[in-house]
């Protein structure tokens, strides 16, 4: 879940309230193509440490207190998500009822793909979008680099987190030798986006590859767009 912090979210607690509010039963109506996940980097990535990676536990009890003691007013939280995606639109579904269970007020919106591309990079049109990422190579470098430093806001931090101490830590990974050290360098760095609600972890998706001797052109790495399947075919049966 990407919480966009120029709006309500900048408050941590309120951040942190829905992370505990989270459920993530409904990831189980995707059988073994999807799985709840603590990470936010795919379980392919060298450094992926789900044992050792910690989050908010699920919570609600919490989630009400942390709204209560804060100054959320009742207004409308606006979960956007792309009609097309049926992942992040059974997310939204399922986390409207989790978040109006704690005690927010939610305007759940479904938007064409256009209209939601917009929205996600207008600060003003959303509060919560249920995104994703699929790594360039298997290292949390390319999460990190592409979601989470200040100086993509704008443009691929769709959260708009902003932590320049962390930063400093995430670059300060840029010049060690592959290995131990830098993964737990790197790992240390997730753990405090995690701490700090950057992006809150849901769940991982195996993507689906089609492939045959009767299928061409189809495209198999999922990248942060919509598959364009003009190019496809499959031949007639002989």
């Amino acid at each position: 879940l990407a919480l966009n912090n120029d709006g309500i979210f900048a408050d941590q607690n309120l951040r942190q309230a829905v992370a505990q509010a989270l459920s993530k039963d409904f990831v189980a109506q995707f059988g073994d193509i999807a799985k709840p996940w603590n990470q936010l980097m795919g379980s392919a990535t060298v450094q992926s440490d789900p044992e050792g990676t910690v989050v908010y536990e699920y919570d609600p009890d919490a989630a009400r207190a942390l709204i209560e003691a804060s100054d959320y007013d009742g207004t409308p939280i606006v979960i956007v998500h792309d009609t097309a995606d049926p992942y992040t639109g059974a997310n939204s579904t399922s986390l409207k009822q989790d978040l109006e269970a704690v005690g927010f007020t939610v305007d759940l919106q479904t938007l064409a793909t256009d209209e939601f591309f917009g929205a996600i990079y207008d600060p003003e049109a959303f509060d919560i979008s249920s995104t994703f990422w699929s790594a360039d190579y298997p290292d949390l470098q390319d999460y990190i680099s592409t979601n989470f430093i200040c100086d993509l806001i704008d443009i691929l931090n769709i959260s708009r987190f902003c932590n320049a101490d962390l930063d400093a830590d995430f670059f300060a990974t840029e010049g060690m030798e592959f290995g131990a050290e830098r993964d737990a360098a790197l790992l240390a760095v997730q753990q405090q986006l995690i701490d700090e609600l950057a992006g809150i972890p849901v769940m991982e998706v195996t993507p689906q590859v089609v492939a045959g001797p009767r299928v061409g052109a189809m495209p198999t790495l999922a990248t942060y767009a919509p598959f364009d399947w003009k190019r496809a075919w499959a031949l007639a049966d002989a």
